[in-house]
């Protein structure tokens, strides 16, 4: 993770936003963060029930996961129970 941070300036630096949680407020944390021409989000499932959150775009690289991560036709994004995700858009 150390490795990724530091490769990656928009995880710790530039604009960070609150992603929209799609009804799964209690379970899922997603934000957005985005450094000059890169930008990252990250979403967390604390629950024990699979979760999809709607993207607007496809993503161009998953840095990091824990768990079960898998993305739809249409952009959307499926969390397993419990799976954390770092993902370059």
């Amino acid at each position: 993770l150390l490795q990724i941070r530091a490769s990656n300036p928009a995880i710790h630096s530039g604009e960070f936003e609150l992603v929209s949680r799609d009804g799964n407020s209690q379970q899922l944390l997603a934000y957005k963060r985005s450094h000059d021409d890169q930008e990252i989000i990250i979403l967390m499932n604390f629950g024990g029930k699979r979760i999809s959150i709607s993207q607007q775009a496809k993503f161009d690289q998953m840095l990091f996961k824990s768990g079960e991560i898998t993305q739809g036709e249409h952009g959307d994004i499926h969390l397993g129970p419990y799976a954390a995700a770092i993902i370059r858009i």
